[in-house]
């Protein structure tokens, strides 16, 4: 009888320790999951959109165009492979902002797909920002681009503005960079 008391009195023991564990696992992995969701709010919060009025006013420094690949043939099994790409756009100025005052994405043919800003953004020094096409988004198709209108009250460094494509074809995944090249038309 002595015997079973202490066993049954173990095996509870190891049912209480077992639950304290299980919960105090589950109510770490929530709060992780909550300290993430955070971040990624705080991500959201930091990356709005400010809206810039006088834009109009200020002289554009340059006109860029950024080819866009969102989708590329690899031979006649596989024709179309999507892809996903990422507008990258980069102050590198260590004391002035610049604007942006046109961010259009075309297609291949070079038809408008979709305005990405509806007025001038700013952009402080050194700060950057994205844009994102889809995988599944294959409007613009393999020869999509976007043109992008830059704007600043003083002489500033060239902004870095490129575009990163994501795609992979079975187990093998793959990324290239293309760079903006400037359309701003010079003055005579």
């Amino acid at each position: 009888m002595t015997f079973y008391f202490v066993w049954n009195n173990i095996n509870k023991m190891k049912l209480a320790i077992t639950l304290f564990c299980i919960i105090f696992i589950l109510s770490c992995d929530s709060s992780i999951e909550s300290s993430k969701k955070d971040n990624f709010k705080d991500v959201q919060k930091d990356n709005e959109i400010p809206h810039v009025g006088f834009v109009n006013s200020l002289p554009v420094v340059d006109s860029l165009y950024v080819p866009i690949y969102s989708d590329i043939y690899q031979n006649e099994y596989y024709p179309k492979i999507l892809l996903a790409a990422t507008l990258s756009i980069r102050n590198t100025s260590l004391s002035d902002s610049i604007y942006i005052s046109k961010i259009d994405y075309h297609n291949t043919q070079g038809d408008l797909i979709k305005s990405f800003i509806d007025f001038p953004i700013g952009l402080q020094a050194l700060e950057s920002f994205d844009f994102h096409i889809a995988k599944e988004d294959d409007t613009g198709g393999s020869g999509a681009n976007f043109v992008v209108v830059i704007n600043s009250e003083t002489s500033i460094p060239k902004p870095i503005v490129e575009a990163i494509m994501l795609g992979s074809h079975g187990q093998h995944g793959f990324s290239f960079v293309s760079k903006a090249v400037s359309i701003k038309k010079k003055k005579d």
